[in-house]
């Protein structure tokens, strides 16, 4: 045992440093058995948080298919906002259309009761309000891309973290 002794003091630079890359070698044994990815966490901007009810950081493993659900979150949504424009435009053109046909078909004999005119005329300034005027289409078509513009880039604050 005083044999040790005497080795480990006259020896002392030389066992800390074994001892040091044997502790270092150990560490790096444990270390790569761990994948870096599930160590190191993404922060999620608040609003894709709450569109996706996500915690506020995900492991760096998993953001690939967060991202992916919201690149599908936000495709769907935007179509959908797209079909119901599309859907109200043909309600209110089916309306229009329905009212121009009871206008045509109750003016004649509309005419010939006492004050029909008067009605006549007023069913006439109500079914013009459903007509479609000129430039009706450009500018439904602007408030599309307005609001296609808007969604997109609210999506993009959202992912910048700026909610």
């Amino acid at each position: 045992m005083d044999r040790v002794k005497e080795l480990l003091v006259e020896n002392f630079t030389g066992i800390s440093v074994l001892a040091v890359a044997g502790v270092f070698a150990g560490l790096t044994v444990l270390i790569s058995g761990c994948s870096l990815a599930d160590l190191i966490r993404v922060r999620v901007p608040r609003g894709v948080q709450s569109s996706l009810h996500i915690e506020p950081t995900v492991r760096l493993s998993e953001a690939g298919v967060t991202w992916e659900r919201w690149q599908s979150f936000v495709e769907l949504e935007s179509r959908s906002f797209n079909e119901n424009i599309d859907r109200s435009a043909e309600v209110a053109g089916l309306i229009g259309s329905l009212m121009n046909m009871g206008l045509e078909v109750g003016s004649g004999p509309l005419t010939s009761l006492p004050g029909g005119a008067f009605f006549l005329a007023s069913l006439t300034g109500l079914g013009g309000l459903f007509l479609r005027t000129p430039g009706t289409s450009k500018r439904v078509a602007k408030e599309k891309e307005a609001s296609y513009n808007k969604g997109l880039e609210r999506g993009r604050r959202l992912t910048s973290g700026g909610a």
